[in-house]
């Protein structure tokens, strides 16, 4: 993500929630390799996706990721289903990456996420803005 398109989306979400960038900078990073994982598989369900139909969809889809690592028949989108088994499945590996990032400083991790993501069978889609 560039500083142009982190700054259009700062700007989208501050006019939405005045305080939603206090409640970021005062999270937590995840505590361990499960927490990480599923908060990634949150953020791939709810790509594209009404918070309300996600939501509904994340009630049924959080414990079977919880207790077998996987979707399931949770979950139909076959994208975002290869990509959250694929976090799922690389967990550990993803998350001490991503704590090696953290441990220089919150902005550096962000170099770690985009290419992670990626890798997980993401595609690239900051240059698909509207």
């Amino acid at each position: 993500m560039t500083l142009e398109e982190y700054s259009y989306y700062r700007k989208l979400v501050t006019e939405h929630d005045p305080g939603a960038m206090k409640k970021v900078e005062t999270k937590s990073p995840p505590t361990d390799a499960t927490d990480f994982a599923l908060r990634v598989s949150y953020v791939i369900l709810n790509s594209g996706m009404k918070w309300t139909v996600a939501k509904d969809i994340w009630t049924r889809m959080n414990p079977s990721l919880i207790e077998t690592g996987q979707v399931g028949d949770t979950f139909g989108h076959p994208g975002k289903k290869k990509s959250i088994n694929s976090v799922m499945s690389n967990r550990s590996e993803y998350f001490e990456r991503f704590r090696a990032a953290w441990a220089n400083g919150p902005m550096k991790s962000s170099n770690f996420v985009r290419p992670s993501l990626i890798s997980a069978g993401l595609p690239n889609s900051t240059s698909q803005r509207t």
